[in-house]
Formats: structure tokens, C-alpha cells, sequence
């Protein structure tokens, strides 16, 4: 359990010590570090603890010579496979798969007889309370209006509001245009999550406050066609994973590897360099920054 993705030197306080030695080159020897405390693996995804051991000898001219050794080992965040996860994960995992299943007849039901709206709120608040774990009374609110209109659902954890719900009738097909309400709403308090969905499909998109603003989806899911990855997405919406912010780090990714900012990294001025010199040692070609910048940019449209 006690595994670590990094050991490195940290000037954080000891938070336990350990033995170390130096080996016939003079360099330091760490050996296993103290297993983390239980409710440490129990909690978390990721967990950084410091350690600190120190040694005193004796100099050659009398004086006492101090050495101090500070390690910061952290828990890694994604644990290999076999490896228990943490049992609220289990847990939320487990009832978003119950309640999934449980609503799948009920669901179709409505897709067949082309259900209006206020039946498919019906199943989204089955969803939200048994699904992903929220207080009815006290997590989710209806009350905010943008414009004159009101959003249809607001996620509160802790007192504050942190995903804008929008819903739509069950046989609607989403579109980006369906989120504009609660993008709107999102922008005006700070609030960079928004969903929307039609019950069956599900959008969670992030809004960012920028000019001009920026709307992009982070996952979409169809809970009837592949109720499995429904649970792996969805997860990150439940009331135990959103409250540790756990989404911050799925979006992160989508963030890095979209084709923009692909694009922009390989329109980099360091990757436009390399890539001259290279063309310059394989083919004898000189080119200027420019003309490479050009190349570049052809081969992506």
C-alpha cells in the first residue's frame, strides 16, 4: 500500500523519520520509507508525506559535523490495477451502477412515448440523489435565474454552487446552442462546470471566462448505450468526487491534449527548431524559422 510515485528532497517538515546510510561513494541510501498511516490510503488520491532522519559524527579536529536528510514521498494518485481503491470510490461507484440500472426501463419507457420535460426531470432527480449522491434538500437548488429564466438545477456542496444543471425532454438531440443558459448563468458567478442533458445523454462542459469565452465539452455519455463508461464519467459528478475536485484533473487532460493546443506546442518555437536542425543533419536542407513554421502549419490543415 505504502507505493510512491516520487521521492524527492523537500523542506517540509518531518512528519516521520526513517534510517539512512551513504554508501562507498559518499552518496545518501534511502531504504523503504515507514508505511503511511491507514486513514492516509483510506481517503485519498493523492497524499504527500515528509520525512527527516539526521546523523551526527565526529570531525577530525573534535567538532560535532550534523547532517540532516528531508524526503517527500507522495502517494500516486492513479494506483496500478489490482491495487485497492478507496472505499468511498467503491461505494460511489457502486450506487451510480445501481441506480443506472435501476432507471434503464423506466428511461426507455420515456424515450418511446417521447416524454416532455417535466418527466424527464423526474429521472434526473432520481439520478442526482440515488445516483450521484446528493441531498435533495439541501445540495440541489432551482433557484437561479439568468435573465428572466430560470437554470434548471444547481449542484451546492458546502454552500456553494459548483455545476449548473441544464435538462432538456428526453428525445431532444443536444446541441452546444441547449447549454447557453446555464453557460450564461456559470460565467456571471464563477461557476466553470455546466451540464446538460436529456436524461439519456449526458454533457459536462467546462466554461471558461475568458474573451472570447470559451465552451468545451469534457465528456459525453450515453447512459443507455454503455452504462459502464456511463459510471466512469458520471463518477467524477458524484457528490464524493466532485467535492474533492477530482474533475479539475480530467479536464486538465482534455485541456492539454486538444487538437489546439496540440497544434499551438508544435507551432512552438522550440519544436520549429528542432525541427529545422533535423531537416537540416537528415537532407542538407537550410531553412529559416519561418519556412518551417509554414511547413508545419500546412501538414496540420
Amino acid at each position: 500500500m505504502s507505493v510512491f510515485d516520487t521521492i524527492t528532497g523537500s523542506p517540509n517538515s518531518a512528519a516521520g523519520a526513517f534510517q539512512w546510510t551513504r554508501d562507498a561513494s559518499g552518496a545518501i541510501v534511502l531504504p523503504s520509507l515507514p508505511p503511511l498511516p491507514q486513514e492516509f490510503l483510506e481517503d485519498a488520491d493523492e497524499v504527500s508525506v515528509s520525512f527527516t532522519s539526521s546523523d551526527t559524527s565526529i570531525n577530525d579536529d573534535g567538532s560535532m559535523h550534523t547532517e540532516s536528510v528531508e524526503v517527500k514521498a507522495t502517494k500516486r494518485k492513479t494506483l496500478n490495477a489490482g491495487v485497492m481503491r478507496p472505499k468511498w470510490e467503491t461505494d460511489a461507484k457502486e450506487a451510480l451502477k445501481k441506480n443506472l440500472k435501476d432507471i434503464a426501463s423506466p428511461l426507455r419507457d420515456l424515450v418511446d412515448r417521447d416524454a416532455n420535460e417535466g418527466d424527464t426531470r423526474m429521472i434526473i432527480n432520481e439520478i442526482l440523489v440515488n445516483g450521484l449522491g446528493y441531498n435533495r434538500y439541501t445540495e440541489i437548488t432551482t433557484e437561479f435565474m439568468v435573465r428572466g429564466e430560470f437554470c434548471d438545477y444547481g449542484i451546492v456542496i458546502d454552500g456553494d454552487v459548483k455545476v449548473i444543471v441544464e435538462v432538456k425532454r428526453v428525445g431532444k438531440r443536444l446541441s452546444d446552442r441547449d447549454v447557453k443558459q446555464a453557460e450564461a448563468y456559470a460565467l456571471r458567478k464563477g461557476i466553470p462546470w455546466a451540464v446538460l442533458t436529456n436524461g439519456v445523454t449526458w454533457r459536462l462542459y467546462h466554461v471558461t471566462a475568458s474573451v472570447p469565452t470559451r465552451l468545451d465539452i469534457v465528456f459525453e455519455v450515453d447512459i443507455l448505450d454503455d452504462a459502464t463508461k456511463a459510471v466512469e464519467k458520471l463518477f467524477y459528478l458524484t457528490r464524493g468526487s466532485l467535492g474533492r475536485n477530482q474533475v479539475e484533473a480530467v479536464w486538465e487532460y482534455v485541456d492539454a491534449t486538444n487538437p489546439e493546443s496540440i497544434k499551438n506546442i508544435l507551432l512552438s518555437e522550440s519544436v520549429i527548431d528542432e525541427v529545422r536542425r533535423a531537416l537540416g543533419r537528415t537532407s542538407g536542407i537550410r531553412l529559416t524559422d519561418k519556412e518551417v513554421e509554414k511547413l508545419i502549419f500546412d501538414a496540420l490543415h
